[in-house]
């Protein structure tokens, strides 16, 4: 993997955006960052296949809306 397929690279590139729509669905800042990093811890253990999607952050969105 390279670039924005990194995990940390990724999280830099998309993390303020991840945590906008994170916030919106729960309705407040602290639950949404809660709901952003449990997502993202769930996801870790499977980043290749995650960086192997089409279009990873939206992947990841996908995955946010899933476990709100």
């Amino acid at each position: 993997m390279g670039g924005e397929l990194d995990f940390a690279p990724f999280v830099r590139a998309h993390g303020s955006d991840l945590l906008r729509a994170a916030v919106l669905l729960t309705g407040s800042r602290d639950r949404g960052e809660d709901l952003l990093q449990e997502t993202l811890t769930h996801l870790y253990p499977h980043w290749e296949k995650v960086a192997r999607a089409d279009v990873p952050v939206a992947y990841v969105r996908r995955a946010l809306v899933n476990r709100f």
